[in-house]
């Protein structure tokens, strides 16, 4: 699959999470003393948020690959690595792009590896939050509705 189908499949699914999880907060929002799913949309939300976070990312790393791949009289060395310093720049034989954590890496002549300012420094903290707090919230909200459905069984009740 290319870069840009994954870009294109990771934006869509950013913001139809965003507007599901928003269609749930607005529907939680009436539900008195169930905190389930609130939980769940808060969760949700936060999905959405990363995933439009990682596409941000993404738009980086792929303008520090046009810069690499652009050719011309000022492509050497390449654009990207220019920031590590001439040292490592000017051994730069390549590059690789890491989609985990997201970044763009200059690859030198004796086999190292040294990560380019491509993608900025807020994108992979971000990410790493706004993933832990919707797996937090995801789970959250899984021990909730499983209390309130023992609950209601537990008093035979259903609408409790």
């Amino acid at each position: 699959m290319s870069t840009v189908a994954i870009f294109l499949a990771v934006v869509v699914t950013g913001f139809a999470l965003l507007l599901t999880g928003s269609g749930l907060l607005f529907r939680s929002a009436r539900r008195e003393g169930e905190h389930g799913p609130l939980l769940q949309a808060f969760a949700v939300v936060a999905a959405g948020l990363a995933a439009l976070m990682y596409a941000w990312g993404m738009l980086f790393v792929a303008g520090a690959v046009v810069s690499a791949e652009g050719g011309g009289t000022d492509s050497a060395p390449l654009r990207p690595c220019r920031s590590l310093g001439q040292e490592v720049a000017f051994h730069t034989v390549g590059y690789d792009v890491d989609y985990v954590p997201l970044r763009f890496v200059c690859v030198t002549s004796d086999g190292g590896h040294h990560p380019a300012d491509a993608v900025p420094g807020y994108v992979n903290p971000a990410l790493a939050v706004l993933g832990l707090t919707a797996a937090g919230l995801g789970a959250w909200a899984a021990v909730e509705s499983e209390r309130r459905a023992r609950r209601v069984h537990a008093s035979g009740d259903p609408a409790r």
